[in-house]
């Protein structure tokens, strides 16, 4: 792999490899199959959903440089991405458990990894992916979530809906939007598309998706109720982002490459 700094490729130790009494990770190493890794370890570890987004975007900006090898140890990857997403919290987890939590997940019939010359080992190949990953990203993981919008957003919009304030099944109509929209948005972070996607389209364009699977039809003034806040948006582009996200979900649930 590369350091980002040069051709010279150096190979990294392979992240939780399988101990002899351990079954070995019955999923292939796909994109998909890292992204729920990481969204799998991320809950375990108590990860909101911007950290998890921020971790795959690490995932999914380290995959796409064009120096980096094809065949990286995937489990190691998103386990440091996971551990980079944690430092940037401000409650940082600490990289045991960060290990520790990867490893369970990848190996659920093992028994505990225990603190010996392995942890040691594997410690210290998240430690060096960690430096190879910030390298090859320019040490940029500024990454420009959209989810504090999402949320921002749908509560600007229960001010000004009346239909929002309506309930089903015992929860209301703007907990049913809010909810759904976030749903769309974890689930597209799954796909690299999502680092090409500003955040304020972004979260306008889940909410947009998010109402008309509801069948939510939120009223409108002399503009649009999304255009208040996608001022430079049209309806041209609100429907390509929309069928982007659209098919981007139903390509990454489907996946099997």
């Amino acid at each position: 792999m590369s350091d980002g700094r040069g051709a010279s490729k150096r190979p990294l130790p392979d992240l939780l490899e399988a101990r002899e009494s351990a079954q070995p990770p019955a999923a292939a190493p796909t994109p998909r199959n890292v992204c729920l890794f990481v969204r799998q370890a991320g809950q375990k570890l108590y990860f909101g959903a911007p950290q998890i987004a921020t971790a795959l975007c690490v995932v999914h900006a380290f995959r796409g440089c064009k120096n980096v090898d094809a065949d990286v140890d995937w489990a190691l990857l998103g386990t440091t991405a996971l551990f980079l997403a944690a430092k940037m919290d401000t409650a940082p987890v600490d990289l045991r458990d960060v290990v520790n939590t990867a490893y369970r997940t990848l190996h659920p019939n093992d028994s505990p990894l225990k603190i010996g010359e392995e942890y040691k080992q594997l410690r210290e190949s998240v430690v060096t992916c960690e430096l190879i990953v910030l390298r090859t990203l320019g040490f940029s993981l500024n990454f420009d979530l959209p989810h504090q919008y999402v949320l921002h957003f749908v509560s600007a919009l229960s001010g000004c809906c009346k239909a929002l304030d309506a309930s089903k099944d015992g929860q209301s109509n703007l907990q049913r939007l809010a909810q759904l929209s976030w749903t769309l948005l974890n689930d597209f972070f799954m796909d690299p598309l999502c680092l090409a996607c500003a955040a304020t389209p972004l979260a306008v364009t889940v909410i947009h998706l998010a109402c008309s699977l509801l069948r939510f039809d939120l009223p409108s003034t002399a503009l649009p109720w999304w255009q208040h806040f996608w001022p430079d948006g049209t309806s041209q582009k609100l429907n390509s982002l929309s069928d982007t996200i659209l098919q981007s979900i139903a390509g990454v649930l489907t996946d099997t490459d």
